[in-house]
């Protein structure tokens, strides 16, 4: 009999810890989703901010009426508040073509490539998490007479 018991302790135990580690797996597993979905936040609000600085709505570059703005300096590292403020953000921006615009007809065109990458955790360590993100954004002046203020195409 005490065979029996001392059986039935041993596989209760292993079957007790086999569940054990299923739960802690799965509740990893949650949380590296929950932190991915944060990454991929911060790295959208990373996009956001600089397709607002690329397109400069206000002018707060002060270009004339002909002029397309330029990229901001790149890389840019963002701080982010509230939940996201524990990620490393990072934003670069290209213009094409890097100064002066491209013109069709009488418009004046400008392209910016934006890539952000939002990160959390040591390089390497299994709790890392990475979200990259890239957009493409135009602007567009038509600088003729009767489109003013801002020149939009």
């Amino acid at each position: 009999m005490l065979i029996v018991i001392l059986f039935f302790m041993v596989a209760g135990g292993a079957l007790a810890a086999a569940v054990l580690a299923t739960v802690r797996g799965q509740s990893s597993a949650a949380a590296l989703d929950l932190q991915g979905a944060r990454a991929y936040w911060a790295a959208r609000s990373a996009i956001e901010w600089g397709t607002y600085q690329v397109l400069d709505p206000n002018n707060v570059q002060a270009l004339l009426p002909d002029q397309l703005p330029a990229c901001f300096s790149s890389p840019k590292s963002l701080t982010l508040p509230g939940d996201l403020s524990g990620f490393g953000v990072t934003l670069t921006c290209q213009r094409f073509p890097a100064s002066g615009a491209h013109e069709e007809q009488q418009n004046r065109v400008a392209g910016y490539q934006l890539v952000a990458t939002a990160s959390w955790g040591a390089s390497g360590a299994p709790d890392r998490v990475e979200r990259r993100i890239e957009s493409r954004v135009i602007k567009c002046k038509a600088p003729v007479t009767g489109t003013a203020p801002d020149y939009g195409c």
